[in-house]
């Protein structure tokens, strides 16, 4: 497996703002992505812990994001469309 790509911390944030953020945008605390240097991700098959979402709010690392939690319920979506021609015209 690749290395993480770890940078230094630059701010630290109060528990109860990691721990919402983490509630509104984390449907599972089983496993999580981690980005990788070349750019790619692995999921890291360990418990997602606040210390972590703390990093990757801090910019040390990058983590990714599951859409759905184990019972397959999404919490939020994205839509990602690159470029004018892939916007929705009406």
């Amino acid at each position: 497996m690749g290395r993480a790509v770890e940078r230094p911390a630059h701010y630290e944030f109060e528990p109860n703002i990691v721990a919402g953020f983490a509630c509104m945008f984390t449907p599972r605390f089983d496993r999580y992505p981690l980005q990788l240097r070349d750019g790619s991700y692995v999921t890291v098959d360990e418990p997602l812990i606040m210390a972590i979402i703390e990093a990757h709010l801090g910019g040390s690392r990058t983590l990714g994001a599951y859409a759905s939690g184990a019972q397959r319920m999404a919490k939020w979506i994205c839509l990602d469309a690159d470029g004018s021609s892939a916007c929705l015209t009406p």
